[in-house]
């Protein structure tokens, strides 16, 4: 609510997992009206004129699961950005200039998780995109 009240703005991480109340919620506030209603505080609020909100999410299907296909009409209030997997090159200088990551150390992420692409293809055994891989997950142990 700080963000809607104070006008910052905020990313909301895979959408199409939230429940249908708060996508219910959403959809009134990037409406015409443009408001947001708290039902816990029976309170309608105005955005700031600076609010603005950004959202992500995996496509729904077998290799993302549980997640909701959103409706055309709530996905018309946003500008869809397709991204594909980040090219390797690109994603050693992002972990290194991002994420610390010694170069060395970096190729060698990049060179396993090609491998286990491709140790893996298959849907639901092993999913490993690597425009997902965030700075956090990177040095989480995976169980086979």
């Amino acid at each position: 609510m700080q963000a809607v009240r104070k006008g910052w703005w905020i990313v909301l991480d895979e959408l199409n997992l939230a429940p249908s109340d708060v996508l219910e919620a959403l959809n009134r506030l990037l409406d015409d009206n443009r408001e947001l209603f708290v039902p816990e505080l029976q309170e309608t609020i105005k955005p700031h004129p600076h609010f603005a909100l950004f959202a992500t999410q995996n496509p729904p299907g077998v290799t993302y699961g549980g997640r909701k296909v959103l409706s055309k009409a709530f996905r018309n209030r946003f500008m869809e950005i397709h991204v594909g997997d980040i090219p390797d090159d690109e994603l050693r200088v992002i972990l290194n200039k991002r994420c610390g990551v010694a170069p060395s150390y970096a190729s060698k992420i990049v060179e396993v998780m090609r491998v286990r692409i491709a140790r893996f293809p298959s849907p639901g055994t092993y999913v490993c995109r690597l425009s997902r891989v965030h700075c956090l997950s990177i040095h989480r142990p995976t169980q086979d």
